[in-house]
Formats: structure tokens, sequence, C-alpha cells
């Protein structure tokens, strides 16, 4: 009897092996292919021994297999660049289960950085980023961050367009491109950060062969670039991928494997930064065009909408009826302009928040991300609840964990408020910018702890609505304060205002990309300062720009703030 029932245990033991379930896990591999699957190959096996009853493979994928993955459902989940992923899946919404902390002890590079740096040979005539007008330069690939579309945006800020550019795309793996600049098959080369470093490290290139392009910088784990941002591999769950599936890899990723040649893992991270330059560029897929946006406007102020159109119909008709009868109804022409100006004002508020629609879609992708985090924590405090094995600090480290999640939906809803508010009349006038000048020096919050010194040319009047251009006079004053300053000097003349001050002066990131929304490095600031005093320079037909100013040795003494009139000086 005894090895009937031997027999039988064998055969279910079989049979569940035999059905268990296999989910395909599709690999970024930018470099070495055999490589990347035997550093991941040891996860695989270990992530299959934590769920008997499922089994994980390992797939590896190159930059043209993505698109063909995804929608082929080739792949269950992905671990990637999260800008490879965004740029790849298009409009298809996949979930973040965990983000690299660490390879392993043996790999510690996680690949928490992606930017991109432009080469150049060490021989060749060219110095500047805008010098690259009309050469040829090769990238990676059209729809990747680090290998071309971070460099596009440095070179961009510089003058350069992608226009005016003659491409030439590589692909995997990415020494590519830096082989066919060193091949003289291209003028320069953009590549991912970190590139040049590993080449030099490995032997295959001479440390003196190129030479980076100004303006450079030294990024974290010590590598030279043009641009960069905090971007760790994320591991993704594709939308046919079962969510109780998800779940339970989250919760064992997560969770301590104890085994230090094995991956460390986090919550899902941001990559607001990336996105804010995806958007800039207009290459963000989730970035609606300029009709969907009128689309969307239309479909969400269906009523505003129509009682413009009437309105403007009603004044264009009574208008003709008004030029026979001009004389004797001049009052009602009137009450008509008055209705036009209100109508106007409302068309500008809601495409004033057309505008932020590009934004939308990263809202609620930030919010999905702390929603997410918190659910991998309930569910692993419910599990460990249910083997009686959860410990009381690691309820309340999951606890606090779920709170800081919280706190940082709040923030997020904070700044959509902010920047969801009306806008003020606007009105162009003739307007002395002395008096203009004294009026603000005669504020009392300024003259604490402030020296403020003004310098103006007599009798400029500039064509301008004064309002916009004391919240901008302000917003630079109570900036510089903010600053710590202790001294400003304001001057102006035919050609622009300026503001200084003997403040710390601005960063490199904040004069490489100046007016980026959300950005700050106060505690309680919103970031949207410099950015909203920015687009009402915009409005007046002027200018808005910041530098630092140096002494003769080099150093920081100070910011400055120049608004460049244009054409508006009477």
């Amino acid at each position: 009897m005894f090895p009937l029932f031997r027999a039988i245990f064998l055969f279910c033991l079989f049979c569940s092996s035999a059905i268990a379930k296999t989910w395909t896990v599709g690999i970024q591999s930018p470099y070495d292919a055999n490589k990347t699957l035997e550093n991941w190959k040891p996860w695989a096996e270990w992530l299959s021994k934590q769920m008997p009853e499922e089994k994980f493979e390992i797939k590896i994928l190159k930059i043209r297999d993505f698109q063909e993955s995804i929608e082929s459902k080739s792949i269950d989940f992905l671990i990637a660049q999260p800008t490879q992923i965004l740029l790849s899946s298009g409009l298809t919404e996949m979930t973040w289960v965990a983000s690299l902390q660490e390879m392993s002890q043996a790999l510690p590079i996680g690949g928490d950085n992606v930017g991109s740096a432009i080469w150049v040979r060490m021989d060749s005539p060219i110095m500047r980023l805008s010098d690259l007008k009309n050469k040829k330069v090769s990238a990676v690939a059209e729809n990747v961050f680090g290998g071309f579309i971070g460099g596009l945006a440095v070179l961009e800020s510089h003058g350069v367009l992608e226009s005016e550019l003659q491409l030439t795309f590589t692909d995997y793996p990415v020494s590519s491109t830096i082989e066919s600049l060193l091949h003289k098959d291209v003028d320069a080369a953009i590549a991912p950060l970190c590139l040049y470093e590993r080449l030099v490290d490995e032997k295959k290139i001479d440390a003196d062969s190129i030479r980076l392009l100004e303006p450079k910088h030294r990024f974290k784990k010590n590598c030279l670039g043009n641009i960069s941002f905090n971007a760790n591999w994320v591991l993704a769950s594709l939308p046919h991928t079962p969510i109780e599936i998800s779940k339970k890899v989250a919760i064992q990723v997560l969770s301590e494997s104890g085994d230090p040649m094995l991956p460390k893992w986090l919550p899902p991270q941001s990559i607001t930064g990336v996105e804010s330059i995806l958007n800039k560029l207009g290459k963000h897929p989730q970035q609606l065009s300029f009709w969907e946006n009128i689309e969307n406007n239309y479909r969400n102020n269906k009523y505003l909408w129509r009682m413009a159109l009437i309105a403007i119909v009603f004044i264009v008709l009574n208008n003709i009826f008004a030029v026979w009868l001009a004389r004797k109804r001049s009052k009602r022409i009137k009450a008509i302009y008055q209705d036009l100006y209100d109508t106007e004002r409302l068309v500008h508020h809601a495409d004033r928040v057309s505008m932020l629609g590009e934004m939308v879609s990263g809202i609620g992708h930030e919010l999905n991300q702390p929603l997410s985090t918190i659910s991998y924590y309930a569910e692993g405090l419910k599990l460990r609840a249910s083997e009686n094995t959860l410990q009381n600090g690691d309820a309340i480290a999951a606890l606090e964990a779920i709170l800081e999640e919280i706190k940082g939906s709040k923030k997020i809803i904070e700044n959509v408020r902010q920047w969801g508010r009306r806008p003020n009349e606007e009105e162009l006038q003739k307007v002395n910018i002395s008096t203009l000048l004294e009026e603000i020096r005669k504020l009392s919050f300024l003259s604490r702890n402030l020296e403020i010194k003004i310098k103006c040319q007599e009798n400029l009047i500039v064509r301008c609505d004064p309002l916009k251009l004391k919240q901008i006079i302000l917003n630079g004053i109570i900036n510089s304060y903010q600053a710590k300053a202790s001294e400003i000097s304001i001057n102006c003349d035919a050609n622009a205002l300026t503001i200084l001050d003997n403040g710390p002066g601005f960063s490199d990131e904040q004069l490489a990309f100046p007016f980026v929304p959300f950005r700050t490095s106060r505690e309680d600031g919103l970031g949207i300062g410099l950015v909203i005093c920015e687009k009402l320079a915009q409005s007046m037909d002027m200018k808005l720009e910041i530098e630092n100013q140096l002494d003769l040795g080099g150093n920081i003494i100070g910011a400055m703030l120049l608004l460049l009139w244009g054409d508006c000086v009477v």
C-alpha cells in the first residue's frame, strides 16, 4: 500500500511542476547580450524557487525588439531604463513593479542615471556644440534617451535643431556610436553617460582618442557628460500580465533576498525631470498635439465654446448693423465690445488650462507610483501577518513608508491647484520705468535687511502691462532675498532691465534649463516662479534670461536676472 501512495505523490509532484506557468522577462541589453543573460539568469532562477508554481525565463532585447515584443505579447515582464520603456511602449499602460537599487555586490552598478555625452575626435576642429550644425552625428536610436534625446536637448539649448543634424543611428551595442566616430564615418557621437569610461576601463579605446564638447560636467560614478537625470532601471509588468502575478512578484523582489549576489530593489522611482525634457522636445508618447489639445479642451468646456461662438457671431452681426446706426447705437456697441472682451478672457483662460494638458499625463503617472507602492506595502503586511512572521519593526517601517507616499501625493495635488488659477486682466500701457521702480522701492516688506540700489535712464518709457512687469521685478527681488542676498542693484537702459545681487548665484542645472516647472531648492518652494515670469515676459513680447556674475578669477559673486525690452521701448 505504501509504495502506491509514494507513486501517487511523486506523480502529483511531477504534474505540478510540469504544468507550472512560464513567464518571460524581457531585459534591455545595451552592451553584450551573453553577459547580460549571464548576469540576470541567477535572479530568474531565484524568483522561480520563491514562487514554485511559476517559472521565469529571460529574453534579451535590443532597441528594435522592444515594440515588437510588447505588441506580440511575447514578454510578460520588462526590465529596462524607465525612459526606454516610456518611449517604446507609447500609450501602452504598464505597471511599474519596482526600481533597481543595485545589481549585486559583484556588479554594483544598477544604472540609476540616464544621460548623454557628446564626443568628437581629439584632432577635430569642432570646439563648441553650436559648431555641429549641418554635421554628421551618430546616435544609438531615435527613441533612446541617453543615446540621443538627452543629447538633442543639450544641442537645442545651444541653438542646434534636430533638422540641422545629419543623423546616423547605430542601434545596440551602444559602443557602435563611438566606433563610427573613431572610424571617421561621422563628425560627432551622442553616447550614453559612462560609456566612454567603460570602454576605456575595458581597454577598447584610448583615453585620449576622443574629447567631450563643452559644457561638460562630472556626474555620479565620476562620469563625464553634458546632461544627467536620476532614472533607476525598473521592473514593469505588461497589461496582459495578471495583476495577482505582478503583486506576488513585487512582494518577492521588494523583500530582502539575503543573497548579496542578487539584485536589490526599491519601490518605483519618479522620472519627472526626464519627462519634462521629453515634453519640451515634443517627444513624450503621451503628449497631445495642438489639435488634440483643442479637441480635448472643447470636450471639457463645450458650454464655454458654444457660448463663445454664439457671442462672436452675435457681435459680428451687430457690428455690421452698427455701421449704419453708429451714432444712435453707440452705447450698445460699447456693450457689445465689453461682451467680446469678457468672452476673450474666458477663451484665454480655457487656453491656459489646455496648455497645462501636457502636464496632466505626468501628474497621473506621478500619483500612480505612490498608490502602487502603498498597495505593495499593504500586500506585504497582509502576507506576513497571515504567515505569523510580521515583526513590530517591519510593520512600523512599512506604515511610515505608506505615510511618506501619502504626503508626496498631497504635494502633487497642491502643485496642480497652484497652476490652475485664473490669470489676471491684461492691458498694455506706456509706463515710466523710473517711476515704477520707485513705487517698488517704497514697499515696506522689501526694506528689511535688504539694500536696493536703482540706476535707471531718465524718461525711459516702455509699452507693457505694469502689473506683469511689477510681478517679474518683485519675483526677482524676492528670489534674491530668499537666497540670503543683502544687496540688490537694479539697472535699466533702452535695451534691458537688470537685477543683480550678491547671493550664491544659480546652479548649473538652473542655467542649463532655467524654466522647468516644479524644480526648487527651497523646502517650501513650488518651483514655478521663474516659469511664470518667463510666460509673463513673453506675453509682452519681452525675453527673460538668467546668468551668474563672475569676478576676474571666474568665481560666482551673485545672480543676474535680465529682462530684454525688445521692441517695447517707446
